[in-house]
């Protein structure tokens, strides 16, 4: 089943949003290493409750043993713990970063990285991080845009 895509009014409009983003801050940074979208959208939500520091030391050992969504789609949940077990709430976390590659496996294949918008585990810091950050197309931006505005319309109105 394909991703709800935002209509164009909404494409639109997160078009304005992230155009005066990038306007208000042209040079900003993140302290959390990575190499691909991939790798920061894992690595943003590994970082609720602890420290980028912590993270950054964390990652380098998760995406030797695991590189991309495929191998963490199919890894070894307490293996993963093991890994991640530093960051704080490790079973959620190996939870939410397998679901995430799951999901990224069964919707855009399994090297190949587009990101949706209705993704378990991207929250609203991790979509932020990828539309700050990651070096990905401007429709994929406007789509996460797009997405975590109706989200939190949504949440905001319920």
């Amino acid at each position: 089943m394909a991703p709800d895509l935002p209509s164009a009014s909404e494409r639109r409009n997160a078009r304005t949003i992230l155009d005066r983003l990038v306007r208000r801050y042209p040079e900003i940074g993140t302290a959390l290493d990575y190499e691909s979208p991939w790798h920061l959208l894992v690595a943003t939500v590994l970082s609720a409750q602890t420290t980028d520091e912590q993270v950054n030391r964390v990652t380098p050992v998760l995406f030797e043993r695991w590189p991309g969504p495929d191998d963490l789609a199919n890894a070894d949940p307490e293996e993963v713990e093991q890994v991640v077990f530093s960051t704080g709430f490790y079973r959620q976390k190996t939870r939410s970063i397998i679901a995430l590659s799951e999901d990224v496996v069964e919707r855009f294949g399994p090297r190949r990285i587009l990101f949706g918008t209705n993704m378990p585990a991207c929250t609203g810091t991790a979509a932020v991080s990828m539309l700050t950050y990651a070096d990905i197309p401007r429709e994929a931006k406007e789509a996460i845009a797009g997405g975590t505005v109706r989200s939190l319309m949504k949440e905001a109105l319920s």
